[in-house]
């Protein structure tokens, strides 16, 4: 159940977050961005905790499934804790910035397929305990490429939205 739930808001998190970074529905639709993201960010919230409680009931690869997955999901959950207290202070730069992160971190679990199931193959016999390595350091290297992407977006963006306004 909680898997179920887990992946099926996370689904709906990043199908209704992708959307909201179109400048043209911010500008055009804003109470429809501000509905949309409302949604997004509750799915997000109950997809972020679930992964805190799989990492508790049923960690894949044991105790380096907290220390590498469980900052990440903490920090998919203040990204977004943030990123709406912002868009509620009207701070839409900052808001902006923080659901970058957000999504960065949310859509990084593709990133950690994409890295996992070749990495299965590549290094030969699938055994449960090269699949558990494989997956933590997979994770790890998803979550950070995404990261640092997004600081390193928010950053070029940020010089560009200054200097424009």
């Amino acid at each position: 159940m909680v898997t179920r739930l887990h992946v099926v808001l996370g689904g709906v998190y990043l199908a209704l977050a992708m959307p909201q970074f179109a400048a043209r529905l911010r500008a055009r639709r804003p109470s429809l961005h501000r509905r949309v993201g409302r949604a997004a960010a509750g799915a997000g919230v109950v997809a972020g905790a679930t992964a805190l409680v799989m990492m508790s009931l049923f960690p894949f690869s044991g105790r380096a499934t907290w220390i590498v997955a469980g900052p990440f999901a903490c920090l998919f959950l203040v990204a977004l804790a943030r990123g709406v207290a912002l868009a509620r202070a009207g701070r839409p730069r900052e808001h902006r910035e923080w659901m970058i992160r957000a999504f960065a971190i949310g859509t990084s679990i593709a990133t950690m397929r994409l890295i996992f199931v070749p990495a299965l193959f590549a290094f030969g016999e699938a055994t449960d305990e090269r699949a558990r390595g494989l997956s933590v350091v997979a994770f790890g290297v998803a979550f950070s490429l995404h990261a640092a992407f997004a600081e390193l977006w928010i950053r070029a963006t940020r010089v560009r939205a200054a200097a424009g306004a």
